[in-house]
């Protein structure tokens, strides 16, 4: 700085702590941009993911959760927009064909949470869901709550059956006449 007389150490310290509002103002806006975009970032991977995400966090309440998550679990709007994790686990424990034991492993895992956990839920319509949870633990070690994923494997689990399971094969009437006259030919 110029100034056409010296300054005194009054006005020294107030033009720095002036400079030293305006660091801060400006290392803040730079954070609150870079924290913007991870955010975007977050909102846009979570939502373009092909399974349902739940994050939930330590007192129970919705964080985030994709759209994916609410077709799986063929959630209703009034239970989507209420952020109580435990009010959503009851409408889903209802369709599940085993509620008692779909609870029982969430309260288990809401109760230890360091756990991580993977379960297949099988739901009265005949879907057959993977859910998967884990803690959310910052770098300081905090815990913040937990991500639920959830991926539809009824396709796969009916592959499965069917190989494990092959139907006897029983040859038609016209298979076994075309057998006889092509080995009658020979």
């Amino acid at each position: 700085m110029f100034a056409c007389h010296t300054l005194t150490g009054t006005t020294l310290q107030a033009l720095a702590s002036i400079s030293n509002n305006i660091a801060v103002g400006i290392e803040r806006k730079r954070a609150a941009e870079e924290l913007q975009w991870k955010t975007a970032f977050l909102e846009a991977q979570v939502n373009s993911s092909l399974d349902g995400i739940l994050v939930v966090d330590q007192q129970g309440k919705k964080i985030l959760q994709n759209q994916r998550t609410a077709d799986l679990l063929k959630i209703p709007q009034h239970i989507l927009d209420d952020e109580d994790d435990e009010t959503q686990r009851q409408w889903v424990a209802g369709m599940a064909k085993n509620p008692e034991q779909f609870i029982k492993k969430a309260a288990y895992l809401y109760s230890h949470p360091n756990e991580i956990g993977r379960d297949e839920t099988e739901f009265k319509d005949g879907t057959i869901l993977d859910r998967y949870s884990s803690p959310v633990v910052g770098k300081d070690g905090k815990y913040y709550g937990r991500i639920w994923t959830l991926r539809d494997i009824t396709g796969r689990k009916r592959l499965e059956a069917q190989l494990l399971h092959p139907r006897k094969w029983k040859p038609s009437a016209n298979w076994r006449a075309a057998s006889r006259t092509s080995s009658t030919a020979s």
